[in-house]
């Protein structure tokens, strides 16, 4: 590879960011208790961009990488564009079996990981900068996804899908460029802004909101490996902090312990992944004098629209479409004559999940050149979009989606469990939680063991938090298993407990 050859779009901006302010903190690694300049960063992503050529990897590989919100997530992303690779990007809170399971799954050649990761099998495992390591795989020869690294680099964002496995979403450079530039654009995000970063990084949410405005215009990150409520206020103080994307766990949180307070000096607070209640929107508002935003995307639209508006309606919208973006109603059974399932275009929507065998669905589809989502919205007086309900089964916990199908494949192969069902039951905290509905062969399986077999298969956050055994599941009419008969079996307080 000819260094004078700038393969990607993206390394190219942050190549010109890094040499127009070098010395300027780009990231506060506040759980790892360093920070990076520009300068520093783009030596890492040098050092890295080496370290993955070195390791004998076909040009344009597949890569995995599984790190959560770690600064060598940058350098890894950096490395990726540059050896026009496909960057798969998970969460970093799954166990290895899950990972290694996505990375063969995809065709994936190899993982980027902790170093400290254990996993298990006959891998050839090579260092990497910044305490990192990379397990090189044998891809399997039906994985879901070829590169063509003479069209550019790509990343492949995880999403639900609507049977048992998760999708990738193919988002392009160009994709990802218009996503960011509408993002900043709508919610006004300046090179001097600092953003407090506990959300995931590698969700589409993290992607254009902290990521991406990093380093496209060198837009400075405090960034934790999750959210610290305890450290909120010293984090904000100490870094100058103006930006929070959070979710509504977050602010929710901060309000039921009557801090405030501590987000008086940021300028923009930001909320998306799931519905924020109109009492803790209110709550901010009358006691800080800040409204919280909603936002309100997908991994395969990017941003749809925010609420950049400074009033409290009721009920709350997500305000108006991002700009370079059309969003329109299609009709759906059912609605009423002002709502329709929301239809997306624009030059941030993707154009394919990463392959066209995946069975399609009326859950969630490509068609038309956009993207027909899953939500049924309407829209106000005001062009404001309000969303109604979802048209799936997906489970929001705290921002994150889960599809019950997964979690369900991942039962089923649980010895001792006769049949199941897997829904979302309200939760104070983190708005659903995860419940297991299981008819058991015998009293022996116990929700120990239920949560056990999933904890070493899935991330943490799809593992049922509660199980309820039954004799025998709820069905319909026709003979079906009843998941709203399931729901409002389950639909018990948090404290109801595993029965």
């Amino acid at each position: 590879m000819l260094c004078a050859i700038m393969w990607s779009a993206i390394r190219d901006a942050f190549d010109k960011v890094s040499i127009d302010r070098p010395d300027r903190v780009a990231i506060f690694g506040l759980s790892e208790k360093e920070t990076r300049t520009f300068r520093e960063l783009s030596c890492d992503a040098r050092m890295m961009s080496q370290a993955v050529a070195a390791a004998g990897l076909p040009a344009g590989p597949c890569l995995v990488c599984s790190i959560g919100n770690l600064i060598s997530f940058f350098p890894v992303m950096l490395a990726a564009l540059e050896a026009r690779a496909a960057l798969v990007l998970l969460d970093g809170d799954g166990p290895p079996s899950h990972i290694l399971a996505m990375a063969r799954r995809l065709g994936a050649h190899a993982i980027v990981l902790p170093d400290d990761t254990a996993v298990s099998g006959p891998f050839e495992r090579k260092l990497l900068p910044g305490g990192l390591c990379l397990i090189v795989l044998d891809p399997a020869a039906d994985g879901l996804w070829r590169h063509a690294p003479e069209h550019g680099p790509v990343v492949l964002k995880m999403t639900s899908g609507s049977g048992n496995q998760p999708r990738a979403v193919v988002a392009t450079e160009t994709n990802l460029l218009s996503d960011a530039r509408h993002i900043i654009e709508a919610m006004d995000i300046g090179p001097e802004d600092v953003s407090l970063a506990a959300i995931p990084l590698a969700h589409s949410y993290g992607l254009g909101n902290l990521v991406m405005p990093l380093l496209m215009q060198g837009s400075p990150i405090a960034l934790r490996t999750g959210f610290a409520p305890r450290q909120l206020g010293q984090d904000i103080a100490a870094c100058g902090v103006t930006t929070l994307p959070g979710v509504p766990y977050f602010f929710e949180h901060v309000r039921r312990a009557g801090e405030a307070l501590v987000l008086a000096s940021v300028r923009r607070l930001i909320t998306a992944g799931a519905p924020i209640s109109a009492e803790t929107v209110s709550y901010f508002k009358e006691t800080i004098a800040r409204k919280i935003h909603s936002f309100y995307g997908s991994s395969e639209t990017g941003g749809i629209s925010y609420d950049d508006s400074d009033d409290v309606s009721v009920p709350l919208t997500v305000g108006r479409p991002m700009p370079g973006t059309l969003v329109d109603l299609r009709p759906w059974p059912g609605v009423q004559p002002d709502e329709g399932r929301l239809f997306v275009r624009g030059a941030a929507v993707c154009a394919a999940y990463a392959t066209d065998q995946e069975p399609q669905d009326e859950v969630s589809n490509f068609v038309d050149g956009g993207f027909l989502t899953g939500d049924i919205g309407a829209f106000d007086s005001r062009g404001r979009i309000v969303l109604r309900r979802r048209v799936s089964r997906f489970i929001n916990v705290a921002g994150r989606k889960v599809d019950p199908a997964e979690v369900e494949a991942v039962l089923r192969s649980l010895p001792g469990v006769v049949e199941m069902s897997v829904v979302g039951a309200p939760c104070e905290t983190r708005g659903e939680q995860v419940v297991a509905c299981i008819r058991r062969q015998n009293n022996a399986l116990s929700a120990e063991d239920v949560r056990a077999h999933c904890a070493a298969r899935l991330p943490v956050f799809k593992v049922p938090r509660r199980i309820v055994f039954v004799d025998a599941l709820p069905v319909d009419a026709r003979g079906k298993v009843s998941h709203r008969a399931i729901q409002t079996l389950v639909g018990e307080p948090d404290d109801a407990g595993d029965r």
